[in-house]
């Protein structure tokens, strides 16, 4: 439900709320193809999909390049951060990028360290 705002910014609300929804659902869907199932950025956006109905139990990790956040908890969740290093040897992984400008960047960065991971968009 949209919030008391003004009436011209309802729309707005409404498609951000939509837009994670339907990004929740898909990373519960693509999840149970996947035995290593990781989304990458220790922010707010994973929080957010979190929070709107990814399955937390589906997920190994969330993926981050600070050194800063490895090894500590996504606040509000359960899930350890960890370098996009641990991927070298996992097999039937999926990787949920939400990065913006930089997604290209991070994906190559990805499969240099193991191109059979699957990046999900």
């Amino acid at each position: 439900k949209c919030p008391n705002l003004f009436p011209e910014n309802k729309h707005l609300w409404n498609s951000f709320i939509t837009y994670f929804d339907t990004e929740a659902k898909k990373v519960n869907k693509f999840a149970k193809n996947y035995k290593n199932n990781f989304l990458f950025g220790a922010n707010i956006f994973s929080q957010h999909l979190l929070n709107v109905g990814v399955d937390e139990g589906r997920i190994s990790a969330v993926l981050d390049n600070d050194k800063n956040k490895h090894k500590r908890r996504l606040y509000g969740s359960n899930l350890k951060v960890e370098s996009p290093s641990i991927l070298l040897d996992i097999d039937n992984a999926a990787v949920y990028l939400y990065a913006g400008k930089y997604n290209e960047e991070i994906a190559a960065d990805i499969l240099n360290i193991n191109s059979k991971v699957e990046i999900v968009f």
